[in-house]
C-alpha cells in the first residue's frame, strides 16, 4: 500500500464511523453532507424492506427509530476493494444493530445482525457511499419473556 491508498482507506473508515454516529441520532444533515452521495440508493429488499433513493429514505424517516426509543449501530470488519482507477471501491461491513423500547413497563429488545455491501465513490468533498445493499444474517427478539432467534426475519425457534 502506498500513502495515498492508506489515506483513502482511513477516509473511507471515517465515513463509516460518521455513519453509525449520525444514524443513531437521525442526523440527516451529517448523513447528507459527510456520508452519502445525493443520489445514493438503498436496497433493503433481502430483509423484505424497500428499495429507496436518498430522498425517499429521508421522506419516510428511515433512521428515525421506527417506534424504538433506543437504537445503536456498530459497524466493523470493513473490507475495501478499490477499482483500478481508485475512484470507487466496493465495501463490505458487518453490522450489529440493537434496538429497545419500553411499552407500558414492558421492555422489548430487538437485535439485527447483517452485512452492508456498498459502493463508495471519490467526490470533490471526499469519499461517500453511493449505493448500499443490506443482507440480514439473523435477528433476535426479547420481549420480556423468551428470547427468540430469527433468520432472515422468519422465526426459527425459542431459546
Amino acid at each position: 500500500m502506498d500513502l495515498n491508498e492508506i489515506g483513502d482507506r482511513l477516509e473511507i473508515q471515517d465515513v463509516y464511523a460518521r455513519y453509525v454516529h449520525a444514524v443513531d441520532r437521525a442526523d440527516y444533515e451529517t448523513l447528507a453532507d459527510r456520508v452519502f452521495t445525493s443520489d445514493a440508493s438503498f436496497d433493503y429488499s433481502q430483509a423484505n424492506g424497500p428499495v429507496l433513493s436518498w430522498d425517499e429514505l429521508r421522506a419516510i424517516d428511515m433512521f428515525g427509530g421506527n417506534g424504538f426509543e433506543h437504537i445503536f449501530h456498530i459497524t466493523s470488519n470493513l473490507v475495501v476493494d478499490f477499482d483500478e482507477s481508485r475512484a470507487s471501491a466496493t465495501c463490505c461491513s458487518k453490522t450489529f444493530n440493537p434496538w429497545a423500547r419500553d411499552v407500558d413497563g414492558r421492555a422489548t429488545a430487538f437485535q439485527v445482525h447483517g452485512t452492508y455491501y456498498d459502493v463508495v465513490v471519490r467526490t470533490e468533498r471526499g469519499w461517500r457511499i453511493a449505493s448500499r445493499r443490506w443482507v440480514e444474517d439473523w435477528a433476535s427478539v426479547w420481549d420480556g419473556g423468551e428470547l427468540r432467534l430469527k433468520a432472515g426475519m422468519t422465526e426459527t425457534g425459542a431459546i
